[in-house]
């Protein structure tokens, strides 16, 4: 089952996500605060947006943590590909993931066909 609210996370990282290989996503203070981010499950949205510049330096990341990252032109875009449980929101924490200065801990991830939708900042229906 899909959640009624969904999170827009750009790809590849929301790839990661729904893999179960990315355990936060990162938020700024503001974007946590404005949104009323808190935990609940949520429905992953792939953005359409994702620069080169964007993808290789994710892909970079994910490498060095011995995660292979699908080509951009393999990841789905504008779309709901999944779902996640957020546990919690952290102001630190000892993943290899996080980078703050907020981060959405992340459990129960699981993958869905793509519905295409259009995105929004924070949560959305």
């Amino acid at each position: 089952m899909i959640p009624d609210l969904a999170l827009s996370v750009r790809q590849p990282w929301a790839w990661g996500i729904v893999l179960g290989y990315k355990g936060v996503e990162n938020r700024s203070t503001f974007a946590v605060t404005k949104a009323g981010f808190d935990a609940r499950p949520v429905a992953i949205h792939a953005a359409k947006g994702m620069t080169r510049e964007e993808y290789e330096w994710a892909a970079d990341f994910m490498a060095s943590l011995g995660v292979e990252c699908p080509r951009p032109d393999e990841l789905v875009r504008g779309a709901i590909i999944g779902a996640a449980d957020i546990t919690a929101i952290v102001k630190d924490h000892d993943s290899p993931w996080f980078f703050g200065p907020r981060g959405l801990l992340l459990a129960n991830q699981r993958q869905c066909p793509p519905i295409p939708a259009t995105g929004a900042l924070g949560y959305f229906h």
